[in-house]
């Protein structure tokens, strides 16, 4: 058996697990008694997941927000139809946050057949419903000076990488050429422009700050390929 047919084997194994936990933690505690009770905590310790699982492994389960059996089977009988798939657990999650049951199936649909990555789901969920006002896990602040700082220097990189790759065209064999700043139009591109030149001073900012707490800190060395990662 090649390896993308045990990946996706394992794949649709893992879906399957998740679905029956969530439907065993449905039937011992219908929805109606899991609200105002330690039902989610009692059943994160008894099935080994976090909290927040158990609540999506439920509503996977449930037949008027999540899957039914028929469309469950729908989904591996499509995922072994397209064996190169990067299909996973994580991106059945990401799609219960759409409730249109047809809208949920051409995204479906796409990520399978076009092999996208849970990070690439998301891009284009937000595109086309806008990002998530509430819910999802809150950001972690750290609760020391040095701590916060050290956090927005590793934001502030990710935006200077992510410019810095937005301003070049890369072009390959199999890949159309990408957008890049100037075709983001007269509106956006000034806007970013300013962002990217603020983050930049402020990157310098917080390495300075840096360095005044840890005199001896120097820079890391940059990775092969590293600016080229950003997507």
């Amino acid at each position: 058996m090649s390896k993308s047919k045990n990946n996706i084997k394992d794949s649709i194994a893992s879906i399957r697990k998740f679905y029956e936990a969530g439907r065993e933690s449905l039937k011992l505690h219908p929805d109606d008694d899991a609200y105002g009770k330690k039902v989610v905590e009692e059943e994160a310790k008894r099935l080994g997941l976090i909290q927040e699982m158990v609540r999506k492994a439920r509503q996977l389960a449930r037949e008027t927000d999540g899957y039914n059996v028929d469309e469950l089977k729908a989904l591996f009988t499509m995922m072994q139809a397209n064996p190169g798939t990067r299909f996973r657990k994580t991106h059945v999650i990401r799609l219960l946050t759409v409730k249109d049951k047809k809208q949920r199936a051409k995204m479906q649909r796409r990520a399978i057949e076009d092999s996208w990555t849970t990070a690439q789901l998301r891009i284009e969920l937000n595109s086309l419903f806008g990002p998530r006002k509430h819910g999802g896990r809150r950001p972690s602040v750290l609760r020391s000076r040095e701590g916060v700082i050290t956090q927005l220097e590793s934001f502030a990189e990710q935006w200077r990488r992510y410019g810095a790759a937005l301003k070049e065209r890369v072009s390959t064999p199999k890949k159309a050429k990408t957008c890049r700043m100037e075709d983001l139009g007269e509106t956006i591109e000034p806007l970013l422009s300013a962002v990217l030149a603020a983050i930049d001073a402020l990157q310098l900012g917080l390495a300075e700050e840096l360095k005044k707490i840890h005199p001896k800190r120097e820079g890391r060395q940059a990775r092969p390929g590293d600016d080229k990662d950003v997507q």
